[in-house]
């Protein structure tokens, strides 16, 4: 038996190891699919609907069902990004000014703040005229 032999087998061992593990590894982080929302958690905005034609007019997102404490980034339309912490009872309020979104229904998701996964937990949508 040549010493090369020996070492090509220990190494198609070791690389067949780590294929089976890293396989074992992946499976149930595929497993999952896409993030879903808790279903625990809503949202609202108010007023609803809201006149971006008023100077100074400001809408205000506001939700419950959130874990105590916990950190909040809220999208709303396109581009405006809203941070929020829950309050004890696992609530949250923020608001922006309305002149900042476009006429028509605009979506609000509200998320854990810092999640790569970008987990939905509460969508909202509300009218800008």
């Amino acid at each position: 038996m040549h010493l090369s032999s020996r070492v090509c087998r220990k190494f198609l061992v070791l690389v067949l190891g780590a294929v089976v593990i890293s396989a074992l590894a992946a499976g149930p982080a595929l497993a999952k699919g896409p993030t879903r929302s808790s279903g625990n958690a809503v949202c609202f905005v108010t007023p609803n609907p809201v006149s971006n034609d008023v100077n100074g007019a400001t809408y205000t997102v506001v939700g419950a069902g959130f874990q105590a404490g916990m950190q909040l980034s809220i999208f709303v339309g396109t581009g405006t990004i809203l941070m929020a912490v829950a309050d004890s009872t696992g609530s949250f309020a923020s608001w922006d000014w309305a002149q900042t979104q476009p006429n028509g229904t605009t979506d609000v998701y509200v998320y854990r703040a810092g999640d790569r996964r970008m987990t939905v937990l509460a969508h909202c949508s509300f009218l800008v005229s």
